[in-house]
């Protein structure tokens, strides 16, 4: 393989970028492999890995930049974004050139985290949504027995409408809850991966400059 070829399957594989951002990228590693006397296709694997590889890594730092540039700006990111950062990043991950050892610690720590994260979070995701749910079943009922009891047993019936307009309120007050504490959910997950992927990328990079 070429270096021509290299990377002209890279930029293939960087159709999620807008051409500025591919040319951007595509130039920087040209210059990175001009510098470090990377002349062939081989060289390029070596150094950079293959260039599904290179390409996963690329997309991953241009979704980390956008989610920056939003914190910056003062705004979030949309769940669905918010995942597609975190299976970018894990990809990424995947795909960085790591010694055997180093790659089954990361891996085993990966795995344990995200059981931990989903153990946690899940549990109180699953409490928020079962209070949701029974304040609303408690309302709904309890609004039908008041209607059923509005002519024979005025009181009851009161003390029942009470019972269901707390239930769907409190129905109502958690929903926004639940959506917050999903989103927030979601940008945990993001942000710990972005976290063990830039730890790994700085010490490649230490790597590389000193094998320069």
């Amino acid at each position: 393989m070429s270096t021509e070829t290299y990377f002209q399957q890279v930029e293939k594989l960087l159709a999620p970028l807008n051409p500025d951002e591919r040319f951007e990228a595509i130039e920087y590693f040209k210059d990175y492999a001009q510098d470090a006397n990377l002349d062939t296709g081989d060289a390029l694997v070596a150094q950079l890995g293959t260039p599904k590889q290179l390409s996963r890594q690329i997309l991953a730092d241009y979704s980390i930049k956008a989610t920056e540039t939003q914190q910056v700006q003062g705004t979030k990111s949309n769940n669905r974004a918010t995942v597609r950062q975190i299976w970018l990043v894990i990809l990424a991950i995947l795909s960085l050139p790591m010694a055997i050892p180093l790659a089954i610690t990361v891996f085993v720590l990966i795995g344990a985290a995200i059981i931990v994260l989903i153990s946690i979070l899940g549990s109180i995701w699953i409490t928020i949504a079962a209070v949701t749910i029974s304040g609303f079943f408690v309302g709904g009922v309890s609004l039908y027995a008041a209607v059923g009891l509005v002519l024979t047993n005025f009181m009851t019936a009161v003390t029942y409408l009470g019972m269901g307009i707390a239930g769907l309120g409190l129905g109502l007050i958690l929903i926004p809850v639940l959506k917050w504490f999903t989103q927030a959910s979601f940008r945990s997950f993001a942000k710990f991966f972005r976290w063990v992927y830039q730890r790994l990328s700085r010490r490649r990079q230490t790597v590389e400059v000193t094998n320069k």
